[in-house]
C-alpha cells in the first residue's frame, strides 16, 4: 500500500485532505422523492416531470405531461420543488442531475429531490460530484456491475460524498462550470453548423449551383439538365453472401483485414472500434465482397441507411448487414452518400423498408432506390461544399472532446483535493 502524503488521509473513496470529510448524502442534505401517485393528465396545467425529462444537465419539456393545480398542491406537500434544488433520475436512465432554475412551478415523479437548506453545501459542487466517477462506481456496486435501471431513494440517501469546506466547494464548482460553459458553447456551434448543413443540403440537392432553367420531376423541381435514376443504373450493389460467411469467414485476432459490420458505419464515417478481423488470404478468395477506395458502404438491416466511404485498398472487407455500392464513372460516391442522407433520400429509402422484427432492405430494394443525378462536375462541387461544412463540424467535435477530457481530469484532481484551490474565506 502506497504511503499517504502529508496533510492527507486514506478513506474508502481514496486519499483526501485531512480536513475534508466523507459523508452520506442524507446527512448533509435533505433527500426526498416525488409523488408515487399517477394523476390524471390534462391539456394545460402544471408540468409533471419524470426521469425522462432530465437530459444532458437540463430539464427537457419537449415531451412533458401536465396536471391540475389541485394535484400539484397535493404533491407539493411531499416534494415542493424550488429553484436551486437538484433533481436526480431514479427510474430508466438513472442520474442525469439537474439544478432547477425555472420561472414556474413543477411537480415530479420517479425523481429524487435534493434540497439545500444547509449553508455548508454548494449545489453546483454537489451537481458536479453527482456527475463524477465516484457516483458511477457506487452505482456499479449497488447493481453488482450491471446496468442500473432503478435506484431506490434509500440508496441515493446513502451515496458517499467527499465534502470540502464550503469555500473550496464554491471554487471547485466555479472552475468546473467554466469548462462546462466552454463545452456548452462548442455544442451550440456544432448544432448551428449542422443546421447550416441541413439548409445547404436542401438548397444544393434541389436547386444545384448557378442554374436558371428548371423542370418538374417526381422528386420536385430540379435543374433542367439533372436526371432521376435508379441506383441500379448508376452503380453495382452487392453484399457478403450467406454461404461466403458460413463457409469462409472466420474472425481471428491477428487478421490483416478489417471486416466492417453495421456498427462500424455511422454518420458518413467509419467507426473503427469493436473491430473484427479476417485473414488476407480469406479476403482474396472473396473478391466480390472486397472493399476498395470510393466504395460506399450502406447498412441494410437494423439501423438502415448508415453510410461511409472506403478510403484505402487492401484494408477492409464486407461483413454481414452491410452492402457495397460501387458507382460508375458518371456518379460521385460522396454526392450519392449526401443525397441518401438528405430528406429526399431518406424518403426514398423509407418507401422500401420492411419492418418485421427489425427494419431491413434487400439488395433489390437498394437497387430500386431513385436518386437525383446532376452532371459529374456539379456532383463533385456540391460534395466539396458539404464536405467543408462536415470538416468544420469535426473541428468543433474534437474541440468538445478536448474540453470533456480536460473536465474529466480536473474532476479527478479537484474532487479529491490532489490539486487544492486557493480560497478567500
Amino acid at each position: 500500500m502506497s504511503e499517504v502524503r502529508e496533510g492527507y488521509k486514506m478513506t474508502e473513496l481514496g486519499e483526501i485532505p485531512v480536513e475534508w470529510d466523507i459523508k452520506e448524502l442524507n446527512t448533509i442534505l435533505e433527500v426526498r422523492d416525488g409523488t408515487h401517485d399517477s394523476p390524471k393528465y390534462i391539456e394545460k396545467g402544471i408540468p409533471f416531470l419524470t426521469s425522462k425529462n432530465l437530459k444532458d444537465g437540463k430539464l427537457d419539456f419537449s415531451e412533458v405531461n401536465y396536471i391540475s393545480n389541485d394535484d400539484h398542491i397535493n404533491f407539493s406537500r411531499r416534494s415542493f420543488v424550488e429553484n436551486g434544488d437538484i433533481l436526480f433520475g431514479m427510474i430508466g436512465t438513472v442520474g442525469n442531475p439537474v439544478i432547477v432554475d425555472l420561472p414556474f412551478e413543477i411537480s415530479i415523479k420517479n425523481v429524487a429531490l435534493i434540497k439545500f437548506k444547509s449553508s455548508t453545501m454548494n449545489n453546483k459542487y454537489i451537481l458536479e460530484y453527482l456527475n463524477s466517477g465516484y457516483i458511477t462506481k457506487q452505482f456499479r456496486r449497488i447493481s453488482n456491475g450491471g446496468v442500473q435501471k432503478f435506484i431506490a431513494l434509500g440508496e441515493i440517501r446513502k451515496l458517499k460524498v467527499i465534502v470540502p469546506s464550503i469555500f473550496e466547494q464554491k471554487k471547485i464548482a466555479d472552475i468546473l462550470s467554466t469548462v462546462d460553459t466552454q463545452i456548452e458553447q462548442t455544442e451550440q456551434m456544432i448544432e448551428q453548423t449542422k443546421e447550416l448543413k441541413h439548409g445547404l443540403m436542401q438548397q444544393l440537392l434541389t436547386k444545384g449551383i448557378g442554374h436558371t432553367e428548371f423542370k418538374n420531376t417526381e422528386k420536385g423541381i430540379t435543374p433542367a439538365n439533372w436526371k432521376i435514376e435508379k441506383i441500379d443504373n448508376i452503380a453495382s450493389v452487392t453484399k457478403l453472401a450467406g454461404y461466403e460467411f458460413t463457409e469462409h469467414i472466420e474472425y481471428i485476432e491477428d487478421g490483416e483485414i478489417i471486416a466492417l459490420r453495421a456498427l462500424n458505419v455511422k454518420n458518413g464515417k467509419l467507426v473503427l472500434k469493436d473491430l473484427k478481423f479476417i485473414s488476407l488470404d480469406v479476403s482474396q478468395k472473396l473478391p466480390r465482397s472486397q472493399l476498395k477506395i470510393d466504395d460506399l458502404l450502406f447498412s441494410y438491416v437494423g439501423t438502415v441507411g448508415e453510410m461511409a466511404i472506403i478510403d484505402m485498398n487492401n484494408k477492409y472487407h464486407l461483413a454481414p448487414n452491410v452492402a457495397k455500392i460501387t458507382v460508375n464513372s458518371n456518379m460521385y460516391a460522396k454526392f450519392l452518400m449526401y443525397f441518401m442522407y438528405s430528406a429526399l433520400g431518406r424518403k426514398e429509402i423509407n418507401k422500401f423498408l420492411t419492418t418485421t422484427s427489425q427494419p431491413a432492405l434487400s439488395m433489390g430494394n437498394i437497387r430500386a432506390i431513385k436518386v437525383i443525378v446532376p452532371p459529374l462536375h456539379e456532383q463533385q462541387k456540391i460534395a466539396e461544399i458539404l464536405s467543408s461544412v462536415d470538416n468544420q463540424i469535426d473541428i468543433y467535435e474534437k474541440e468538445k472532446d478536448k474540453y470533456e477530457e480536460l473536465k474529466k481530469g480536473l474532476m479527478q484532481q479537484l474532487l479529491t483535493g490532489k490539486i487544492r484551490v486557493k480560497v478567500d474565506e
